[in-house]
């Protein structure tokens, strides 16, 4: 292997073990949880959350250890559930970690809130506009 190739190699294994640490810790804080846990705080059947996964109106991440993690913020009491599905379909196509990733950055488009925070200020429009422009980008 010549030294750009093993730079290369490391470099990619210092962005996995980065990227673990980082869902790790979020599972650790809560911010994601087991899709069970989510229906369970949101009072419906687990199948009606895996039903939401499939068809986009909620996403999983998939941990090193094949457990399933979801994002706590679908349960949160200040954002309309029908709206942040919405959002969610928009970008399903995208990677979990990249939806995960634009629901929690905070986005110049949005004033410096991050789409949750606009979505329970009521943005819903430039929401989705910031959600059509993530898709394509």
């Amino acid at each position: 292997m010549d030294e750009v190739s093993r730079e290369l190699a490391e470099l990619r294994e210092a962005f996995r073990q980065g990227s673990e640490t980082y869902l790790f810790s979020c599972i650790a804080s809560g911010d994601l949880i087991t899709p069970a846990d989510l229906a369970n705080r949101l009072g419906v059947p687990d199948e009606d959350v895996e039903q939401a996964i499939k068809n986009g109106r909620m996403f999983a991440m998939e941990s090193p250890d094949g457990l399933k993690y979801v994002p706590a913020f679908f349960a949160a009491p200040a954002l309309n559930k029908g709206v942040l599905a919405q959002a969610s379909q928009i970008i399903a196509e995208l990677p979990a970690a990249s939806r995960y990733f634009f629901f929690t950055a905070h986005s110049t488009f949005l004033h410096g809130q991050t789409p949750l925070e606009a979505l329970a200020d009521g943005k819903v429009d430039k929401v989705m506009t910031a959600a059509e422009a993530f898709r394509i980008r």
